[in-house]
């Protein structure tokens, strides 16, 4: 038994909407994230990429290849996520950024791009 999930909310985040806003694009919440040691799982796959081109500007599909931040979506509406790598010594603890954006859904399509991650993790770390 432990703590499956603990929900924070940011009021920052709803400013940021209310102005049209993603907080997660905000400069200086990018510059913390790559300057304090959050140590994000790897980048969108490329299929997944190639299939957000369609529907995102390319300075936003760099901005997500360079900072690790996945993505989910449908007919406009998606789901930004930020996943760290495991924070503590027995790979079981990790921290999750998301903001949505009329999106519903639980980022299914991340599912795949978390697990390879968590899996490079894993062996890195010497414990598969």
């Amino acid at each position: 038994m432990g703590v499956l999930g603990c929900v924070l909310k940011c009021n920052l985040a709803d400013q940021c909407r209310a102005m049209g806003h993603d907080l997660v694009f905000q400069p200086h919440v990018l510059k913390h994230i790559q300057g304090s040691g959050f140590d994000a799982v790897g980048a969108p796959s490329i299929s997944r990429l190639r299939a957000i081109i369609n529907v995102f500007t390319n300075d936003i599909v760099q901005t997500l290849r360079k900072y690790n931040i996945l993505i989910d979506f449908d007919e406009g509406d998606y789901l930004l996520r930020i996943i760290t790598n495991h924070v503590v010594e027995r790979p079981s603890v990790f921290l999750e950024i998301i903001q949505r954006r009329n999106f519903d859904g639980f980022g299914a399509g991340n599912f795949k791009s978390l697990f390879e991650a968590f899996e490079r993790d894993r062996e890195a770390r010497g414990n598969l």
